[in-house]
């Protein structure tokens, strides 16, 4: 009787030892780094004080520095002839917690950055369209006690476009409803 439940502990040990072992390898899967088809992309993380400092690397280069908490590569967005680096920039606070900087890299390395922009809020949706890199994120609402129901329910219902597009950043606030109807129309941007 006692090899018989002896014999139970181990099987029941070797099965949770082999989920284990199939966990652990898929756990970091998909953490790897975003990659430019231009070259390696990485953040470098250095500790100033109590703000982060992060510096994003291009083949080992540094091409840019900021200060955040932490400071993440969200996407990398595939043109035609660039790519489009999507960066995040947390502020570990509730008034803004993030911003985003786009950072534009062609084989020879970055050609333009961003100003940091954004509702605030950290659900967002970044896409390429027409040669244009477009960031959706819905209006953010850091204290909605400051506001009437009706004002939340208006703020609630839009989202913040953000266009990139040559250099230069745009923004529009249109009705959330709306968004999914945002797009080329006759082979132009509206």
């Amino acid at each position: 009787c006692s090899s018989l439940v002896a014999g139970r502990s181990r099987m029941k040990l070797s099965i949770l030892i082999s989920v284990i072992l199939l966990i652990l390898p898929t756990s970091s899967y998909g953490q790897r780094q975003p990659t430019s088809r231009f070259g390696a992309l990485k953040l470098k993380e250095a500790e100033a004080g109590n703000t982060h400092l992060y510096w994003l690397l291009f083949n080992g280069k540094e091409i840019l520095q900021l200060k955040g908490y932490p400071v993440e590569i969200l996407s990398v967005l595939r043109g035609s002839d660039r790519d489009y680096v999507i960066l995040t920039k947390y502020s570990g606070g509730i008034a803004c917690p993030v911003v985003i900087v786009v950072v534009e890299i062609e084989k020879s390395g970055p050609l333009a950055v961003s100003e940091e922009f954004g509702s605030c809020s950290d659900l967002i949706k970044a896409k390429f369209i027409n040669g244009r890199v477009i960031i959706e994120t819905p209006t953010y609402t850091p204290h909605p006690e400051y506001f009437s129901k009706r004002e939340l329910r208006k703020r609630n219902s839009m989202t913040e476009v953000y266009t990139w597009h040559k250099g230069k950043l745009s923004m529009r606030t249109v009705p959330t409803a709306l968004r999914m109807q945002l797009g080329p129309k006759n082979g132009k941007w509206n």
